[in-house]
């Protein structure tokens, strides 16, 4: 009856300790990603104007901007899916045409 009584307990502590981090995972895991993403898209604006008046065809531009986007997320510790490396790419084309305007 009293490791009955222990082992409650000691599952109430546990249950409502678990719905405090997923709570705070809730909040922090998007603000984190923004900020990472916000680093990651400030880097690769800056690498596609680097490569925008190098003498490459655009698809090696792509892939040049791509392979040092990818080098760059690994070099921080970030993994980033190659369908997100290239959203970052077309988002830093679209930011230098609407500043060009």
């Amino acid at each position: 009856m009293m490791f009955k009584k222990i082992g409650k307990f000691f599952k109430k502590v546990f249950n409502s300790a678990i719905r405090k981090v997923n709570k705070f995972l809730k909040i922090a895991i998007p603000q984190i990603l923004k900020l990472a993403y916000a680093e990651l898209q400030e880097f690769a604006i800056s690498v596609v104007k680097n490569l925008e008046y190098e003498d490459l065809a655009n698809e090696e531009k792509r892939q040049k901007a791509f392979d040092e986007i990818k080098v760059r997320a690994s070099y921080k510790s970030k993994e980033i899916s190659d369908s997100a490396i290239n959203l970052l790419i077309e988002l830093a084309v679209q930011y230098i045409r609407k500043e060009k305007e």
